[in-house]
């Protein structure tokens, strides 16, 4: 069984791209044409793990936090918003409790793992 490996589909990738030979202007026409500078500097930018997606669920997860942390210490702002029902005041925290767990799970699973490879895989 043959292991396909990353420097197989870098060879099967680079097989594919025509290079312009030794000529400087070619290769500075080819690379100005195809905005290899900034296809680069776009995929440098772009860093694994800080998806726009993860940021917002790990915003939401910290303020669902921070509102229990907040609301829960303090009698005096729950007397405020609630009065004296308590069932109001079950209710209310159970909710923020469930938004937190979703959030916290949203952002897990938004994460990109891929970073963690190198500890992971071996390198032969």
């Amino acid at each position: 069984m043959a292991r396909v490996t990353e420097r197989d589909g870098l060879e099967r990738a680079l097989g594919l791209v025509e290079f312009p030979g030794e000529d400087p202007g070619a290769i500075r026409s080819m690379a100005s044409s195809s905005r290899l500078a900034d296809n680069v500097m776009r995929s440098v930018l772009a860093a694994p793990g800080r998806s726009r997606r993860a940021v917002l669920w790990a915003a939401f997860a910290a303020a669902n936090l921070t509102l229990l942390a907040v609301l829960g210490t303090s009698g005096s702002i729950r007397e405020l918003f609630f009065g004296l029902q308590q069932a109001l005041v079950r209710f209310f925290y159970l909710f923020l409790a469930l938004s937190a767990m979703g959030a916290i799970f949203g952002f897990i699973l938004t994460i990109d793992t891929r970073w963690f490879s190198r500890w992971t895989r071996r390198h032969i």
